[in-house]
């Protein structure tokens, strides 16, 4: 299974991230142009060696939760 977040920017959706649900390694990532069409596209193609982590708590970042209530600073 996978989520997907759009990264607003002034309103505008500038990047769609999916990420894998269990993990949250990006598995596809597409910077957007001004009009909202795909600029920029990068695919994770495969992925191996992950059962040495089995059980282990993973984290990348803040959960979703937690950056929905972060400002971004300028």
């Amino acid at each position: 299974a996978a989520r997907q977040i759009t990264v607003l920017e002034d309103g505008f959706p500038r990047m769609r991230i999916t990420l894998d649900a269990e993990t949250s390694i990006p598995l596809r990532t597409e910077v957007l142009d001004a009009n909202g069409r795909v600029f920029r596209a990068s695919f994770l193609t495969e992925m191996s060696g992950m059962s040495g982590f089995a059980g282990v708590q993973r984290s990348v970042g803040p959960s979703m939760d937690e950056a929905k209530g972060m400002e971004r600073s300028t």
